[in-house]
């Protein structure tokens, strides 16, 4: 569990909050609706240009099972007995959306006191944070507010929020209602809520497409039609990192990389 002292900025972070009107069309009006994505396995783009990178970050207590999450849904692999993360894990999630290769890096985050202060740096610059609690773990759903306030305090103020209740595979220890967890992600207007089991697969990949389309559709409502970044604001230039396309022909790329 994170300072005790920082607690009594959440009644005002609530009453901020409670005169947002939660959209239920808010996903259909934030994500354009025919992007075509679908996810790359890593092997298939080793050698390939990546068009757009996106930094995310997945936080959380721990024990929530944020690293699994990020586990299977990048590798489609579950580990019943994973080390605790210290610090941060990173990992990388490519998906080919419109025809372009999009990564989304992913840190995932440390839940423990103790490395808070460190890892708040890699809150900046972060285009959207995926909140993570266990539906069997009441102490880390009731400890939202403060990751909500972490976002709050080291995020930019327009970094986009998607809370995520983990573990659903656990409903005979279910401590949090589905109810509960909607309520909560309208409450502090989180992008989406989703209920998810990284044992077994339940949502983990659709997170992070969801993810992907929300930060590409952003993109190309700051982006010209050039493809450039000239019409971003700053902030939301500093969380794009744009790899430029490669318009050079394969014999031109060995010219040029021959010398």
């Amino acid at each position: 569990m994170l300072d005790e002292n920082k607690k009594n900025n959440f009644d005002e972070i609530k009453k901020n909050n409670s005169n947002i009107k939660h959209d239920n069309n808010k996903y259909n009006e934030e994500i354009y609706p025919d992007l075509q994505i679908e996810k790359i396995d890593l092997d298939s783009t080793l050698n390939s240009d990546t068009d757009l990178v996106f930094k995310i970050i997945v936080i959380g207590n721990a024990g929530v099972g944020k690293s699994c999450l990020s586990l299977k849904a990048t590798t489609g692999n579950f580990e019943e007995t994973y080390i605790t993360t210290v610090a941060f894990d990173f990992f990388n999630f490519t998906t080919k959306i419109n025809n372009k290769l999009v990564k989304l890096q992913i840190w995932d985050t440390c839940g423990q006191e103790y490395y808070i202060k460190y890892v708040q740096n890699f809150f900046k610059n972060a285009g959207l944070a995926i909140i993570v609690y266990a539906i069997n773990d009441r102490q880390s759903f009731n400890d939202i507010e403060e990751w909500v306030n972490q976002i709050k305090f080291n995020a930019s103020p327009d970094t986009k929020l998607i809370l995520v209740g983990n573990k659903k595979d656990l409903e005979n220890e279910r401590k949090v209602t589905y109810e509960e967890g909607e309520k909560l992600s309208k409450d502090f207007n989180f992008f989406c809520f989703f209920e998810s089991s990284a044992k077994e697969g339940i949502n983990a990949e659709e997170i992070f497409l969801t993810t992907t389309k929300l930060l590409y559709t952003r993109y190309l409502k700051f982006n010209n039609s050039e493809g450039l970044c000239n019409t971003m604001n700053n902030s939301v230039n500093d969380r794009i990192s744009l790899v430029r396309e490669s318009v050079l022909t394969k014999d031109e790329k060995k010219k040029k990389n021959c010398c």
